[in-house]
């Protein structure tokens, strides 16, 4: 998945209805599974922010509110040291 996502890939994400200041608790559940299961999946948090609309912060709080376990920035890191 990756930082390949698009809107398709997070139309079932709910967003606020007009006139309304964020989601409601069964929305905000349903952002949390949807969003934690693309993370999950290698999906970046800006990867997840500019496919679904929402901010960056918005993102990486529904993920900790789902439990995930936040990947170190920069990417994978290598367990032992690079050879010279």
């Amino acid at each position: 998945m990756g930082d390949h996502l698009d809107a398709d890939s997070l139309a079932s994400l709910p967003t606020p209805s007009r006139g309304r200041r964020g989601l409601s608790a069964d929305e905000s559940h349903q952002a949390r599974q949807v969003l934690a299961a693309h993370y999950e999946n290698g999906a970046t948090i800006r990867g997840l922010a500019d496919a679904s609309g929402y901010s960056f912060g918005r993102v990486r709080e529904l993920l900790l509110e789902a439990g995930v376990t936040l990947r170190r920035r920069g990417g994978p890191q290598r367990s032992t040291p690079r050879e010279s």
